[in-house]
C-alpha cells in the first residue's frame, strides 16, 4: 500500500514535468514566425480540401494552391468515372 502511494506519487510529478516542457515548447515554437507561416499554410491547404469543386473553382481564378489542388481533384475524377464506365460496360456485355 506505501509503495503504490509513492509510486502515484511518482507518476504525478513525472506528469507536471511533461506538463511543463510540453508548455514550453509550444510557446518556444509558437514565438517562431516560420512555424507559424507554415501553420498557416497547412491551415489553408486544408480548408480548400475540404471544399467542393464548384467553390474551389471560384477561388482557383486568383490562388495558386487551389489552382493545384482543383487540378489533382478533377485529374481524380477523371479516373473514377472511367473505371466505372469500363465496370458498366462489362456489366451489360455479360448481359
Amino acid at each position: 500500500m506505501i509503495m503504490q502511494k509513492k509510486y502515484e506519487k511518482l507518476l504525478e510529478i513525472g506528469r507536471k514535468a511533461n506538463k511543463k516542457q510540453t508548455e514550453k515548447k509550444r510557446k518556444e515554437r509558437e514565438s517562431n514566425p516560420q512555424y507559424l507561416m507554415e501553420k498557416a499554410k497547412k491551415e489553408h491547404r486544408a480548408k480548400l480540401n475540404k471544399m467542393k469543386i464548384k467553390e474551389l473553382e471560384v477561388v482557383a481564378k486568383t490562388d495558386e494552391v487551389a489552382k493545384e489542388i482543383l487540378k489533382k481533384r478533377r485529374a481524380g475524377t477523371k479516373e473514377k468515372n472511367k473505371k466505372h464506365l469500363l465496370k458498366k460496360q462489362k456489366i451489360l456485355i455479360n448481359n
